[in-house]
């Protein structure tokens, strides 16, 4: 039987205080587990890649392309990070003033807050913009416009996307929530049966969600490692 850990409240927190990042990598040429690749074009339908040393990332030469994060632990704010290895110039035309549009979405992709970053402002390294709502748990990125380079319009190399979420998974409060494992069971006392318990790595992606039947909810699936469990309103640390 694994052991658990359970920390008290002032540890869990001192733990959460600094950001946690999300991070999604194209240099392997492949779209990373957990995250969904968007393209509003039929003729195109698989991500292409360029290959050439250093310029590595996904392909986007058709507006409506993009990237939806995994869903991560709900926050207030977020940061997004574009990383842009290359503006590839050619002979298409500017149809919006933005070249992208970063979503933020609740569980029920509900639009939070939306940032743009304009044709013109586009660079290549980091290009950075902050999200705030209540419950963010996902981000989506497309490209909805065309970059300007000041000569002519790009496609765009995109190398890699950020996401930083400066709270962690929010502050951890352990004072009426107690957990201990039996059986390979998550045992969960304080909380009313039916309430839907999460359980988040320590970077912040949900890996489990179960309603709480008869106080426990099943860990069959989880590797050893440190995990957040979420219940309600409350919040605590755990070490599987």
């Amino acid at each position: 039987m694994r052991k658990i850990t359970f920390l008290m409240a002032f540890v869990a927190c001192a733990m959460f205080a600094n950001a946690t990042d999300l991070f999604c990598d194209f240099s392997g040429k492949s779209i990373p587990s957990g995250w969904t690749y968007i393209t509003n074009n039929p003729t195109y339908p698989d991500p292409g890649f360029y290959t050439a040393s250093g310029t590595e990332g996904l392909k986007l030469n058709f507006e409506g392309q993009g990237m939806l994060s995994p869903t991560f632990g709900s926050a207030n704010t977020v940061t997004v990070i574009l990383n842009i290895t290359a503006l590839n110039e050619n002979t298409k035309t500017g149809v919006s003033d933005d070249a992208f549009t970063i979503t933020a979405l609740n569980a029920s992709d509900a639009v939070l807050a939306t940032q743009t970053i304009g044709k013109t402002a586009v660079q290549t390294g980091d290009n950075s913009v902050t999200l705030s709502g209540t419950d963010i748990v996902k981000v989506q990125m497309i490209m909805t416009g065309y970059p300007n380079n000041g000569t002519k319009y790009c496609n765009v190399n995109l190398r890699s996307i950020t996401i930083t979420i400066p709270s962690g998974i929010g502050n951890i409060n352990a004072d009426k929530l107690n957990v201990f494992v039996a059986n390979k069971a998550l045992m969960v006392q304080g909380i009313a049966n039916g309430t839907m318990v999460e359980v988040y790595t320590a970077t912040g992606a949900r890996v489990l969600a179960q309603e709480l039947v008869n106080g426990q909810i099943q860990l069959d699936n989880l590797s050893k490692g440190i995990y957040v469990v979420r219940a309600g309103n409350e919040k605590c640390k755990i070490v599987l």
